[in-house]
């Protein structure tokens, strides 16, 4: 991860990782898989949990999303150990809201709450 760069270009945003000594573009990051991957990073701020009219504590399904992008990531590291941190967490989020649509469309209202 650290050699990971970020470059701007309007309102796109563009990962460029060091490979063999040369800066290459990974692709383009767009703002919510940056946000998401940055509050995932040991360290970030979070927001303290408290109880909604659900029975559950806010942050439950951010909680249980990253959990399942966590778990993914492992796996998509073992399989692929050249990829880069944060091509690893785009191709994780996009598998696991992909295969759990009604875990995701929590996971935003759950933010959105926030």
């Amino acid at each position: 991860m650290e050699n990971l760069k970020l470059g701007r270009v309007r309102t796109r945003h563009i990962a460029y990782a060091q490979r063999g000594g040369k800066n290459e573009p990974i692709g383009e990051i767009d703002e919510a898989h940056l946000r998401a991957y940055v509050a995932s990073l040991p360290g970030s701020y979070t927001v303290p949990n408290t109880p909604h009219d659900t029975g559950r504590s806010a942050g439950f399904a951010r909680q249980k999303f990253n959990n399942a992008v966590l778990t993914r990531i492992g796996e998509l590291r073992s399989a692929n150990p050249e990829l880069t941190e944060l091509e690893l967490h785009r191709l994780a989020t996009a598998q696991v809201s992909k295969e759990n649509p009604l875990l995701l469309s929590e996971y935003r209202a759950d933010v959105q709450r926030v």
